[in-house]
């Protein structure tokens, strides 16, 4: 069985499965503080969640390239980059065939034109249509729909639909 695997690097991250069956999971990314206090990718439950969602299948992974000029910090810039490298690299290590995407690439695909400051919410909207069974909220607690976990959900559907071609 395929499964296409979507990841949304940013701090409040996620890793979404799809399988041929339809069946769709999806995690929370794992992150943890780094000596100086920084928000970093924890590569060992990362992998872990990773091995988990494939399940010893066929996998392909989709990964979203952090915005090079992004209305934030400099320092948030450049953790984003740090967490893009980490979760390569764990990639390259497990060997699971990868690659990586801008949003400026998916959005359209996946959600259409989209009003300037509407992804977030436009993301959300068209994750519950393609996939109205999967839970979009990071715990039972949470109130809202998390837009990380739809990235991550529409990642790898674009990924199923557009990236991937049939062997």
């Amino acid at each position: 069985m395929k499964i296409w695997i979507g990841i949304d690097p940013g701090c409040a991250g996620a890793i979404a499965a799809i399988a041929e069956n339809a069946d769709v999971r999806i995690r929370p990314l794992a992150i943890r503080k780094d000596a100086d206090g920084m928000n970093i990718v924890d590569v060992d439950i990362f992998e872990s969640d990773l091995r988990l969602l494939a399940c010893s299948h066929e996998v392909a992974v989709l990964v979203e390239e952090p915005l090079r000029h992004a209305m934030s910090s400099a320092n948030t810039i450049a953790s984003c980059w740090r967490n893009f490298g980490r979760i390569q690299a764990i990639l390259d290590f497990i060997r699971f065939p990868h690659s990586s995407v801008p949003p400026r690439t998916w959005q359209p695909k996946m959600l259409g034109k989209v009003a300037k400051g509407e992804s977030k919410t436009a993301s959300i909207a068209m994750a519950k249509q393609l996939f109205p069974d999967a839970t979009l909220r990071r715990s039972i607690r949470c109130r809202t729909d998390d837009d990380g976990f739809a990235d991550a959900l529409l990642l790898a559907a674009y990924l199923r639909a557009y990236v991937d071609t049939p062997k």
